[in-house]
Order: C-alpha cells, then structure tokens, then sequence
C-alpha cells in the first residue's frame, strides 16, 4: 500500500538561549550510589558491573560522571560501597575525572593485537 508523502513548512524550533546548565553536585551522584546499593541490598546483588562505550556510556556516566570516548570501560560497584573502573590505555587519564571514589584497574585491550593465524 503506497501512501502520499505531504511535506509541510514547520517553524523553527524555539531557542533557550539565557538558561544556565545544570550541574550535577557530588551529593547528587552520592545519592545515586546510595540508591544502588540500596536496591543491592534488597535484591542481594554481592556487585554490579555497567559497561560503557562511546554509544553506550549513560550508565557508566550516571554514577562517574564521564564517558569512555575511545574504547570500552568497565565500572564495577560492590555491595560494601567499593567502586572499581577497569579502563584501558585510551581512558586512563579519564579515572581523575570520576565524580565517585573508584580504584582503578589497567587493562589495556588484547583483542586486536592477538593473530588468529599461528
């Protein structure tokens, strides 16, 4: 079944040009981890881990505050509040950044340097 395709004339979008971002405070991302562990807890999680890409950061940056541009990342929260980032060469200067207290583990990825080919 084929149907017409009308094109109308819309108006532009409205623009908000004098509005001030809102900035996250460390009490907000403090609270998230709160309710996480909260929900841990209640769901008897002994961790959770959140994986991150550029396409596919908003977990990760939920609790850290940043997105790994460049290749993947790894947050692993324990049920005793102990945050862990796994990230590799691209994304180490990234962990200074993290808006929660996490250790920090170096692992830089192996996938495309391994031959298949003997």
């Amino acid at each position: 079944m084929n149907k017409e395709i009308i094109y109308e004339k819309i108006n532009e979008p409205k623009l908000f040009n004098n509005v001030p971002p809102v900035t996250l405070t460390d009490k907000t991302l403090k609270d998230r981890k709160e309710k996480l562990l909260t929900i841990m807890a209640k769901e008897q999680y002994d961790a959770l881990i959140i994986y991150a890409d550029k396409e596919h950061g908003s977990n990760f940056e939920y609790f850290t505050g940043f997105i790994p541009r460049f290749e993947e990342g790894l947050i692993i929260i324990d049920k005793n509040d102990k945050a862990t980032l796994v990230l590799g060469n691209e994304n180490l200067k990234m962990s200074k950044h993290s808006r929660i207290e996490a250790n920090l583990i170096h692992y830089p990825s192996i996938f495309f340097a391994k031959s298949t080919h003997g």
